[in-house]
């Protein structure tokens, strides 16, 4: 009678390139599976880890191109980087509900994953997690959950984020611009690039040694998006780009020129065209010129949140103004010229309250068409003004659907409903 063995692990590259292996069934004795145990496997359509299992190795089951759903253990285990990186036709996945990270491009380049569920125990989505998964809607983050460089980029049906931590260079590059952004209160900044720098010495004269300067840019977010929320807080939030240097013979750090930064912040918010603003932003401070604001063209719907005390510090905006809502019981200062036409016909909307001191007020009693409303959130729901509405694999519907869908409101909070 032979010996009977306990198999504890797949050692490194132990399935690596079987393209005929359609199916395993793993012994719940395992707690290992190695670096690319499974990479390549093209054939591969399922697999169900073990709950034994406490890691998955790097490009554990990299390339596994039919591989359509991963059933991971739900809890104690870790994910190495690329695991589940161009398995192209996966479309469904469950992670442990204690994972603390999602790895350097773990799922990147899965072009059919069209939703995942993120722990709240998450801290941190690594740079090229969800690299070009182009199916991807939507995604939770949980609050101080930061995104590293390129993590989201070429998502380009991801259509609303609440973001709540720290942002690295690239994290949206590329995204659709209809895409809702939200801004939560624990961020402190914003930044729209990342600018590398370097320096070379060639050369010589009779006037000394030539230097020559060359930058890189690396966006945050390339492209304009259609909603931005910027969630309540007293604290500013800065708008940045970072840079860095290639330092040479002692020279001193090179800074992002204004003219540069200003085109940056141009293109960021070109297309915007609703805003909720809770905090004041503060921007660059760097160069001799001065900084830009936040410049709306397209802006169409604007909120003021309850800390404001002047939005033209924080902004701009031009002529497509159709509604300017207040939440701050002291009329905001604006700064700001509008057509007679938007002082006819402009919808404002100021607290009940208040209204009073709005229409009294040099800059909002210009306005004809202004108006009190209940803007007191905590207690009436109702009063909080709706922007969107999606069905729960993220899609974004209108009043003709039919069933449970997600409310999304203009100060970032979200609420299920029955859409009859």
């Amino acid at each position: 009678m032979g010996k009977t063995f306990t198999v504890i692990e797949i050692e490194s590259q132990c399935f690596l390139g079987c393209e005929d292996l359609e199916s395993i069934i793993l012994p719940e004795t395992i707690i290992t599976i190695g670096s690319l145990g499974f990479q390549d496997c093209i054939n591969l359509k399922s697999i169900k880890i073990p709950e034994s299992v406490t890691s998955l190795g790097n490009q554990c089951f990299y390339g596994c191109t039919n591989l359509t759903s991963a059933t991971l253990p739900t809890s104690n285990c870790t994910l190495g980087s690329y695991c589940f990186s161009k398995c192209s036709n996966l479309n469904h996945v469950d992670l442990p509900k204690d994972l603390k990270e999602i790895s350097w491009g773990c799922f990147e380049k899965d072009y059919n994953l069209t939703s995942i569920i993120i722990p709240e125990t998450i801290e941190r989505i690594a740079g090229w997690a969800f690299f070009y998964c182009q199916s991807l809607k939507s995604i939770n983050l949980p609050s101080g959950c930061s995104i590293g460089e390129k993590a989201f980029l070429g998502c380009t049906s991801l259509r609303n984020i609440d973001i709540d931590g720290d942002i690295e260079y690239g994290a949206f590059n590329s995204c659709d611009k209809d895409i809702e952004f939200s801004f939560g209160p624990n961020m402190k900044e914003i930044s729209l690039a990342d600018v590398s720098v370097s320096r070379k010495w060639v050369g010589s004269d009779d006037s000394g040694r030539v230097q020559y300067t060359f930058s890189y840019y690396q966006f945050t977010f390339k492209n304009s998006f259609k909603s931005l929320i910027i969630k309540d807080s007293e604290d500013p939030i800065y708008i940045k780009c970072h840079y860095y240097d290639d330092v040479f013979e002692g020279e001193s750090k090179y800074y992002i020129t204004t003219q540069n930064y200003n085109e940056l912040v141009k293109s960021w918010s070109q297309d915007t065209e609703t805003v909720y603003l809770g905090r004041n932003l503060e921007y660059e401070k760097e160069g001799p010129e001065q900084a830009i604001k936040l410049s709306l063209p397209s802006l169409k719907r604007l909120t003021i949140g309850p800390n404001i005390s002047d939005v033209s510090q924080s902004l701009s905006f031009g002529d497509s103004l159709i509604f300017l809502k207040s939440l701050n019981l002291t009329p905001p200062q604006l700064n700001k010229e509008f057509t007679q036409y938007q002082y006819l016909f402009l919808e404002v909307e100021v607290p009940e309250e208040s209204l009073d001191l709005y229409q009294n007020d040099p800059e909002w009693g210009k306005f004809f068409n202004i108006k009190g409303v209940n803007v007191n959130f905590i207690e009436n729901e109702e009063s909080l003004e709706e922007i969107s509405r999606y069905d729960l694999n993220g899609n974004q519907v209108d009043d003709q659907y039919k069933g449970v869908v997600i409310v999304k409101y203009f100060d970032g909070s979200t609420k299920k409903v029955l859409q009859k």
